[in-house]
């Protein structure tokens, strides 16, 4: 009985051995474009221009400001991957000393004008809150170079 299967199994082998796989057409996904990363900047600047629209500074100046301030720390925390959102103006100002060729200057006084209002309970004027909010639309054109829109 042994050899009787012994005797198939190299029947088979050598049948296997003569045939010729045949190769089956490989076939790869279609590659569908993917649209490039939006820059951090461009992001922030249609939040800041959808705040701007929304008439949140005549409502409520102190969720405006909460808004300005989260759109500029989205932004730093986006481009320069540090977590923003969860730190203190002060932690900041720290973590921005370590790209020390770039200027932060502009953006860090934006944070502190944010914080006197958020904070200090200061009742800025319709004038500063435009004036800030065009301080922040300038950095953020200055980040993506001007040419970039």
């Amino acid at each position: 009985m042994g050899l009787i299967c012994l005797g198939i199994a190299i029947y088979l082998l050598i049948k296997a051995m003569r045939k010729p796989a045949q190769a089956r057409p490989v076939s790869l996904p279609k590659a569908t474009p993917v649209a490039p990363p939006i820059p951090a900047w461009k992001k922030a600047l249609v939040k800041l221009e959808e705040l701007r629209l929304s008439g949140l500074a005549e409502r409520d100046i102190l969720a405006y400001h909460y808004r300005l301030s989260a759109i500029l720390r989205e932004y730093l925390e986006e481009q320069y991957r540090f977590n923003a959102m969860e730190m203190t103006t002060s932690e900041i100002r720290h973590q921005l000393r370590k790209w020390k060729e770039l200027s932060f200057g502009d953006a860090l006084s934006i944070l502190d004008y944010c914080d006197t209002v958020k904070f200090a309970k200061v009742q800025p004027s319709a004038e500063q809150i435009t004036l800030q909010t065009q301080a922040l639309q300038l950095y953020l054109m200055r980040q993506g170079g001007l040419n970039g829109l």
